[in-house]
């Protein structure tokens, strides 16, 4: 089974790529460049409490599925498997200055019935910002693996994604904003390459994708 084996990550021996989210700081180990052929995916999302843990792995199912591969639950007849781990969480304070928008006169100068209007209209100048606020930030380490010949647990892929979710913004919501944005970057990555023609064996329940 992929829980019961040590998956050791090195990350300075493998390859930055080029991270089109700039949430997603993303690497492929050498050797790995040109991808690998998958059919099944098996999915570990870890140290996650409910909701968030079913979330993510739902979207991280999603995602599998549109890129022509097989979410599924029994790891054990997964040609790989994608692991998602909380790594960090936290409060970040936002400062937001205060500024002086300083105020206008407008003078205005013209003739009537031969005398010279002159009418003055001023403005009253105003503040914005001056406060602060606490937003929430969560950080996910991700990992795709798959099994080597004679039993070797290969890291083919790594990432790792940082979020800040809005002021109010629900820890789960940033999770399935986690899992979304690295999956998507996985797929850019181009290091899954589908089998196509797939046929599901028995004993092996796929991850329903969301209508």
């Amino acid at each position: 089974m992929w829980a019961q084996r040590n998956v050791t990550i090195t990350l300075a021996l493998m390859l930055l790529t080029g991270c089109a989210d700039p949430a997603v700081w993303s690497v492929v180990a050498p050797g790995y460049e040109n991808g690998v052929f998958v059919s099944r995916v098996a999915i570990a999302v870890k140290d996650i409490p409910e909701p968030g843990r079913s979330w993510s792995e739902q979207k991280l199912a999603d995602e599998l599925s549109a890129m022509g591969v097989v979410p599924v639950r029994n790891d054990s007849r997964a040609d790989a498997l994608l692991t998602m781990r909380l790594i960090g969480q936290r409060y970040v304070t936002i400062n937001v200055p205060l500024v002086h928008h300083p105020g206008e006169t407008k003078i205005t100068t013209y003739e009537k019935k031969g005398e010279t209007i002159t009418e003055i209209k001023e403005s009253p100048g105003y503040t914005t910002g001056g406060y602060f606020y606490d937003v929430p930030e969560a950080t996910a380490a991700f990992t795709l693996s798959r099994s080597e010949p004679g039993g070797h647990i290969a890291t083919v892929w790594a990432a790792n994604t940082i979020v800040r979710g809005a002021e109010n913004a629900v820890w789960a919501a940033l999770a399935v904003d986690m899992a979304g944005r690295t999956a998507r970057q996985l797929k850019r990555d181009k290091i899954i390459l589908p089998v196509e023609n797939l046929v599901e064996p028995s004993g092996i329940e796929p991850l329903p994708s969301t209508p």
